[in-house]
């Protein structure tokens, strides 16, 4: 009795061994299978981005140097590259709770929707595109860039952001223009004076004979009659 019990216990022990090593053994082939697919997509991401600088004129090479692909494709699409700044200093409002994890991501998303518009629209595309290169971003790059589409230059989608940053910009240096308008209507009055007076000196002339004040294109003096 003992030495069934003793062979019961072993083979339970050997069937459970086996059911966890096939648990493992397909966990493993699940998470190659993940892998292998992310590295395809990612081969196919920076082939589309290489095809896309090349057709704008630049080199592909950037494509393959994170962060600096991105600044490439604001530079063709005529994008501010200070947001890719932003965007990699957003997580920091992570400390305020809530709020900034929605500020973060606000941010983020913002940043995308202004580049791949940007980006449509630099080659003649639609909107349409841009929710293409927003949701599958690789596979729509990768159709712009070896696809018939021709790159018309930066055309920039709206950045209300940042030109209302720079109006503001525009605003304080006027008012501080203004304000020292006083100093700047006193020079340009001085120096519009002394212009006058040397004008002024140059035009005027006296007779060497008497030194009576003569104009300008009198051939005699007119108080001593000498011939000028």
């Amino acid at each position: 009795m003992d030495s069934y019990a003793n062979g019961y216990d072993l083979y339970s022990s050997y069937d459970t061994a086996s059911a966890v090593g096939g648990i493992f053994a397909g966990l493993m082939i699940f998470v190659g299978v993940i892998v292998l697919i992310a590295l395809i997509v990612g081969i196919i991401g920076i082939v589309g981005q290489w095809k896309v600088l090349k057709k704008a004129g630049q080199p592909g090479w950037p494509a393959l140097i994170p962060f600096y692909n991105t600044y490439m494709l604001c530079k063709i699409t005529g994008v501010n590259p200070w947001w890719i700044l932003i965007v990699l200093l957003s997580p920091i409002c992570n400390i305020i709770p809530v709020f900034g994890s929605l500020l973060c991501a606000a941010v983020s998303i913002y940043f995308s929707i202004l580049l791949y518009v940007s980006l449509a629209n630099s080659f003649g595309k639609d909107t349409g595109w841009a929710v293409g290169l927003f949701f599958l971003q690789p596979f729509f790059m990768l159709a712009l860039g070896v696809g018939k589409s021709e790159y018309l230059g930066p055309k920039p989608m709206d950045d209300v952001i940042m030109n209302k940053f720079n109006s503001n910009s525009a605003n304080n240096t006027a008012s501080q223009n203004v304000n020292n308008n006083g100093n700047t209507v006193n020079t340009a009055n001085s120096v519009s004076d002394v212009e006058v007076l040397n004008e002024q000196s140059i035009k005027t002339s006296f007779c060497p004979n008497c030194g009576t004040k003569i104009e300008e294109d009198s051939k005699f003096c007119p108080s001593c009659g000498r011939r000028l």
